[in-house]
């Protein structure tokens, strides 16, 4: 064993064995060299015809721990007022700007901080069932007394009260803050009058705005301006007062800004005869009216007559002018003055300074009617209108 392993040592340190392992043949070395050299030669060609771009086009976004929010107003609109200045730092529930509209901002504010603090006093109702639902409350105070206007639904109709399909009235708010159906006061006994509003101006006036329209009425009457696109509008503004325990209405000041010339209608025999223009609307002013014959009337060329006589007042149109309204009645125990605010489709008449009023309309067949007051001694008065212009 000894002499093998001697043996193999020395044939594998032997100077053939060394030569052969230390030699590298040469065609390894040339090739090889060569296939290096192709390849960077390759590399640096084609370097020339393939560039990498020194710049990348990306869109990027530079932001903070805290990134500014985007604000989205609910509505659209024209910016009125704005709170805040350029680069001014806001908070949450800030105010930004207001958006036009009709609110009052400072009502708004007010309930912005005081909806969360309301707190369930009582309810408000009758105590026995008043028609089976009441549309459009406005609670309010005037004069120091306490005012619930409702429009209810239900009620049985009468020939002196609730003549309309739905009506709309008030209560008188007891100290207890109960209400007593007894006590429920129509705003208004004409054809079209629903779902009143009131609201205080800057003056501390409580003014009062109504639909002049009945809803579902179709089937008794309508209005030809439904083949014009439209139908319906509003009373004109109403400053209301107490007196003697009930709310009389009476058309705000500034309308009397819209009459143009004045005709004093003379009464030496009891009936004064006057052509008014439909299309321009007037306002009829009579005073001091006493009573001299059967009835007292004005009639607006057979369209529309006014009637009082025997306590009792009332409308009542021709079939034309009506189209399906006939007649509504309210009992007046006197009669001292009436005012008739009339244009082309819309009649208001209120009686002693607004404690009975009717607002209905009217579709008369002509542009221009015959005005003929008859029945009694009076001072009148009849203005043209200008037409009403609406500014902010």
């Amino acid at each position: 064993m000894r002499e093998d392993n001697i043996h193999k040592e020395i044939e594998l340190r032997s100077e053939e064995v060394q030569e052969v392992m230390n030699h590298i043949p040469s065609s390894i070395l040339r090739y090889g060299i060569s296939v290096l050299l192709g390849i960077l030669f390759i590399l640096l060609v084609g370097s020339t015809f393939f560039s990498y771009p020194d710049s990348i086009e990306a869109k990027m976004t530079l932001t903070t721990q805290a990134p500014p929010a985007y604000i989205i107003a609910k509505t659209a609109g024209r910016i009125e007022q704005l709170y805040v200045t350029n680069k001014q730092a806001i908070h949450e529930r800030d105010i930004i700007s207001v958006i036009q509209n009709t609110a009052t901002t400072e009502d708004v504010l007010y309930l912005r901080e005081n909806l969360k603090e309301w707190k369930f006093k009582h309810i408000i109702t009758t105590p026995e069932a008043f028609g089976y639902m009441w549309e459009c409350p406005d609670y309010f105070e005037l004069d120091g007394k306490k005012f619930l206007s409702v429009s209810p639904q239900g009620l049985k109709r009468e020939e002196f009260r609730f003549q309309n399909i739905y009506q709309s009235g008030y209560f008188p708010v007891k100290e207890d803050g109960s209400v007593d159906e007894r006590d429920f006061r129509e705003w208004d006994m004409g054809f079209d009058f629903y779902a009143p509003q009131t609201f205080t101006d800057n003056s501390g006036r409580r003014l009062l705005i109504g639909w002049m329209g009945m809803p579902d009425a179709e089937e008794e009457y309508t209005n030809k301006t439904i083949d014009e696109g439209w139908q319906h509008c509003l009373t004109v503004p109403r400053e209301l007062r107490v007196k003697d325990g009930k709310i009389f209405q009476y058309p705000a000041k500034e309308l009397e800004r819209l009459r143009k010339e004045k005709t004093i209608l003379d009464d030496e025999k009891s009936i004064v005869e006057v052509r008014v223009e439909v299309n321009e609307g007037f306002d009829l002013l009579i005073e001091d009216i006493a009573v001299t014959d059967r009835s007292f009337q004005i009639s607006m060329g057979g369209q529309m007559l006014f009637k009082y006589e025997n306590e009792i007042a009332e409308i009542g149109f021709s079939e034309i002018a009506g189209a399906g309204r006939n007649k509504r009645k309210a009992k007046v125990s006197e009669l001292n003055n009436i005012r008739i605010l009339a244009d082309t489709s819309a009649v208001e008449l209120y009686l002693n300074d607004g404690e009975i009023v009717f607002s209905t309309r009217y579709y008369p067949d002509r542009e221009d009617l015959q005005l003929k007051v008859k029945g009694g001694k009076f001072r009148g008065n009849l203005w043209n209108l200008r037409k009403m212009i609406f500014t902010k």
